[in-house]
C-alpha cells in the first residue's frame, strides 16, 4: 500500500488533466468510451449485488419464518364435469411431489363443486414450474405444465379442472 502526500497527489493530478488536456478529440473519444463501459460494468454489478442480498433477505426471512414459504395446492372440478379421474400427479420444478388416488366419495365432492387438499409445503419465493398428469377412468390422460411465481407470503395454488383442460389459479392468504 503505498501513502501518498498532498504535494504527490497533487502532482499526479496535474499530470493526469495536463495529459487529457493536450489528448486529441478521438483519445477524448475513447477515453469517454472507456469512462462510460466501466461506469455501466460497474451499475450492473451493484445491480446483482443488490439481487443477492434480496436473495439473502429472503432466505433468512424463511429461517425465521418458516410459514411465509408455505404453498397449499387445491383441486376442484366444474359442476358437472363427466370425467372420472383416477390418479393425480403432482410434480412442482420436475420434482414428484404428490401422486393421489381417488376414492369414490372424492369423485363425489368433486364432481358437486368440492375441493380436495392435495398438498401443503414449503416452497422459496421465485418463479416455479408445476405439471400435472391426471388419469381417468373414461378419458385420455391429461398432462399440463403451468408456471407461476411463488410470493414471499403463503399461497394457494388451484388447480381447475374445466373440461379437459387444467387451469391454474394463484392467491396469497393476507
Amino acid at each position: 500500500m503505498f501513502i501518498l502526500d498532498n504535494k504527490t497527489t497533487l502532482f499526479f493530478l496535474l499530470l493526469f488533466s495536463t495529459t487529457l488536456a493536450h489528448a486529441t478529440s478521438d483519445d477524448k473519444t475513447g477515453y469517454q468510451h472507456f469512462n462510460n463501459s466501466v461506469l455501466i460494468q460497474s451499475r450492473l454489478v451493484n445491480y446483482e449485488s443488490l439481487q443477492l442480498l434480496n436473495k439473502i433477505h429472503s432466505i433468512e426471512k424463511s429461517l425465521i419464518d418458516p410459514e411465509r414459504d408455505q404453498l397449499v395446492v387445491l383441486m376442484k372440478q366444474d359442476l358437472g364435469a363427466q370425467i372420472l379421474l383416477q390418479t393425480i400427479s403432482l410434480y412442482i420444478d420436475n420434482t414428484l411431489i404428490k401422486k393421489y388416488h381417488y376414492k369414490g366419495n372424492d369423485l363425489e365432492k368433486l364432481m358437486s363443486r368440492g375441493v380436495l387438499r392435495l398438498v401443503t409445503l414449503l416452497l422459496p419465493p421465485g418463479q416455479h414450474t408445476v405439471k400435472v398428469e391426471m388419469t381417468s377412468l373414461n378419458h385420455a390422460v391429461i398432462k399440463r405444465k403451468l408456471e407461476f411465481e411463488k410470493k414471499n407470503d403463503p399461497q394457494f395454488l388451484s388447480l381447475d379442472l374445466v373440461g379437459s383442460q387444467i387451469k391454474l389459479e394463484t392467491w396469497q392468504s393476507q
